[in-house]
């Protein structure tokens, strides 16, 4: 059975102690990237050296640098990006090991933990052969905020001929993200299609986030209308 390497960058945020308990049990690697400040977090470092998970600081605020430290000393022969907000399934890594494929960026199904509901959507947690990491080059470290670091992996991916698919079978949990969207998001993500083009639409884009914003409204109008009953 092929090895799976997690790579879970962070600046301070301390859900990444719940991401890391859920895959604690699970057979993986897990690496820790703390970057963006001057001192380790010490509490996060010491949480790692007593549960054999691999810690690595570095001051440089650079989300596609975190994940290409982490990926460049990752022993597995499947790599898994995930977010510090990300947490996940008992059976995720195994469902990794079935669906993974060489040549492809795999996105799993993601469980709006907030709504209850499941939908299928983009890269808080993708996993790839390492092998097709190292031909696409990592990640492009020009684009050094989580704004749109996974569209610039995905579109220079595929100009190295790397695809990228949904497997809804391999679940994840993550909050919604439409709101931390906004005009930064949407500079970042057309500086990547600038870069990269060809092979993303932009009204698809557009059509996810306004979906997205549909269901948080969607809810919002729940919560008043069941206060008000």
């Amino acid at each position: 059975m092929v090895s799976v390497s997690v790579i879970i960058p962070t600046v301070n945020d301390k859900r990444i102690y719940r991401a890391i308990e859920t895959l604690k049990n699970q057979d993986c690697e897990i690496i820790v990237v703390q970057n963006g400040t001057e001192k380790p977090w010490e509490e996060l470092k010491g949480y790692c050296e007593n549960n054999g998970i691999t810690f690595i600081h570095f001051k440089e605020g650079n989300l596609s640098k975190a994940y290409n430290i982490g990926s460049k000393i990752a022993s597995g022969e499947i790599i898994v990006h995930a977010d510090s907000d990300t947490y996940f399934t008992e059976n995720f890594i195994d469902d990794v090991k079935k669906q993974a494929k060489k040549g492809w960026i795999i996105k799993g199904g993601q469980i709006f933990d907030d709504f209850g509901e499941k939908i299928v959507v983009g890269g808080q947690a993708i996993f790839l052969y390492k092998s097709d990491f190292e031909r696409i080059g990592g990640y492009d470290e020009e684009f050094a905020k989580p704004h749109a670091t996974d569209v610039a992996f995905c579109l220079r991916a595929r100009q190295k001929g790397v695809r990228s698919k949904v497997i809804p079978k391999a679940m994840f949990y993550h909050p919604p993200t439409a709101h931390k969207r906004g005009f930064k998001v949407g500079m970042a993500e057309a500086k990547a299609i600038k870069k990269y083009p060809g092979h993303l639409k932009m009204w698809r884009m557009l059509g996810a986030d306004v979906l997205e914003i549909f269901r948080i409204i969607r809810h919002m109008i729940g919560l008043i209308v069941g206060v008000i009953i």
